[in-house]
């Protein structure tokens, strides 16, 4: 690469913060309707139905980024030997998806995004290839192109246990992301034990009956959960004291990490 052959290394890390800070937002985007529209294709059920219906009209859905360069430009800033996945830094995204009101807008996915302070307004998902690696989107009525992939992680590759989005751009250069999850995820049956509560299933959070840091006893009743109209107790297999990582009405996924006591 030209940049990595004629630059000295404090050149490199300014010239990539500088793409990197004036492009993250754009980028965070492509790689959310990119998750968004993957994820709406393969639904087998209530096509019809937009994705993230449960929402109200005024609650965001959230995904959740890092980028390698963020990562590799931190770890380089802090001189530090350690693992770059403890110094990730994790970019939340807010969406909304927007249903068509124009005619001339029936058929296009519309979406209204926020990232920390910067709101997006009109966010379209304009186009996308046949082999859906080509994506057209309009940001504020400036349109872009991106091409986009995804991968999975191997099962012996343990130092990138999240799924990577290359994302391409001629004006912005490419990049790689990592996806995260909202919840912590058990990765192995070794990590399940006395003083871990997984959940079982996909479930709401229906109630919390203890306060974070609280000290308990063995038997205490510390979260209902609730799945398939179907109510369950979670109680505490042993002394010590909680660290929750849900709130109530909180909807998790199968294998997320509940709580701890230590």
């Amino acid at each position: 690469h030209f940049i990595d052959e004629n630059l000295d290394a404090t050149i490199r890390e300014n010239y990539e913060s500088e793409r990197l800070n004036t492009s993250r937002d754009t980028i965070l985007i492509a790689a959310m309707l990119y998750d968004w529209y993957i994820k709406n294709k393969s639904r087998i059920l209530l096509k019809h139905v937009p994705s993230g219906f449960r929402n109200n009209r005024y609650a965001y859905q959230k995904r959740f980024y890092s980028f390698k360069t963020e990562d590799q430009l931190s770890s380089s800033n802090n001189n530090s030997n350690e693992d770059d996945g403890d110094k990730k830094t994790i970019h939340t995204i807010n969406y909304q998806f927007l249903n068509s009101y124009k005619k001339s807008q029936v058929g296009l996915n519309r979406f209204k995004i926020k990232i920390n302070d910067n709101i997006y307004k009109e966010v379209v998902l304009v186009n996308i290839s046949e082999n859906n690696t080509r994506f057209d989107i309009k940001i504020n009525n400036y349109l872009q192109t991106f091409y986009i992939a995804s991968s999975h992680p191997t099962s012996h590759d343990q130092k990138q246990k999240e799924e990577s989005i290359f994302i391409g751009s001629k004006h912005y250069g490419d990049f790689i992301l990592y996806r995260h999850s909202r919840f912590p995820i058990v990765s192995s049956e070794n990590d399940i034990s006395n003083n871990k509560y997984i959940s079982p299933m996909p479930a709401r959070i229906l109630k919390v009956l203890v306060e974070n840091k609280s000290t308990v006893t063995k038997g205490t009743s510390l979260l209902i959960i609730e799945s398939m109209k179907m109510e369950s107790r979670i109680v505490a297999k042993i002394d010590g004291v909680v660290n929750l990582f849900v709130k109530q009405d909180q909807l998790v996924d199968a294998n997320s990490l509940l709580l701890t006591i230590e």
